[in-house]
């Protein structure tokens, strides 16, 4: 349990804000926050629940034309939460399909406007993960960690065990992207050591490859050998197509 609170600690210190309303400033009117009719609401879920399969199995023209029915859809009704979901697939499909990240961002700051303006919160903190992804695709390492910190935070809220182990790994990539090795490898290791221990076999994966990194960017070339054999072992063709849908191509 200390480790886990001392990593914890590790990750605010990249932000001084950690979590809460967002301060970002955004020019859109505020609209009503009530919600539509539930069958409106539903299907408008549903639409937003498309877009993001869409995403994840490679279909481009069906998960954005889920997204942009749910946009309209949401507009049209002012169902702020329906708007926040859509406006983040967007975001999404702009990072995975064109790697368009100053897009992307920009479509990530309007979903987290839209969440500031709903009572419902779920699925935040995977806009979280967007926005770190985006803004740290861009090398704004500073605020990237911020919004990783965000996701940390919410996620330990909820007892989402994987979605803390994410962020941590996001902090140590951009420790790693900083030349600070060492700290990297203090995020890396321990999130290792419990996906081994969940017996997740392809989170495993991702921090053995995440750790053959740090190993070889020190010079210690045999440890990340070893490492990097370790993570191949583990992979296979399905890993590798969900490795790519999910932006984890290391």
């Amino acid at each position: 349990m200390y480790k886990w609170i001392v990593l914890g600690s590790l990750i605010f210190s990249f932000s001084e804000v950690a979590f809460g309303q967002s301060k970002e400033k955004v020019g859109y009117e505020k609209v009503n926050t009530g919600l539509p009719n539930s069958m409106q609401a539903n299907l408008i879920d549903r639409l937003n629940e498309r877009s993001y399969d869409a995403i994840i199995n490679e279909h481009l023209d069906s998960a954005t034309y889920f997204a942009d029915e749910a946009l309209q859809k949401s507009s049209a009704l002012n169902y702020t939460y329906g708007l926040a979901r859509a406006y983040c697939n967007k975001a999404r499909i702009e990072k995975h399909f064109h790697d368009d990240f100053p897009a992307a961002e920009a479509l990530a700051f309007k979903s987290l406007y839209w969440y500031g303006q709903s009572p419902r919160k779920d699925g935040i903190d995977s806009l979280y993960e967007e926005l770190q992804f985006a803004l740290f695709s861009q090398s704004k390492y500073t605020e990237a960690a911020k919004y990783a910190s965000r996701q940390y935070q919410w996620c330990s809220q909820k007892g989402d065990q994987q979605g803390m182990w994410n962020s941590l790994n996001s902090v140590g990539i951009i420790y790693y992207q900083e030349g600070k090795y060492d700290s990297a490898l203090n995020c890396f290791l321990p999130v290792y050591e419990q996906e081994l221990k969940a017996r997740n076999e392809k989170w495993t994966m991702i921090n053995l490859f995440l750790l053959g990194g740090i190993y070889r960017a020190i010079g210690d070339y045999s440890s990340a050998l070893d490492y990097y054999r370790m993570a191949f072992e583990k992979d296979n063709s399905d890993r590798t197509n969900w490795r790519h849908s999910a932006d984890l191509d290391y």
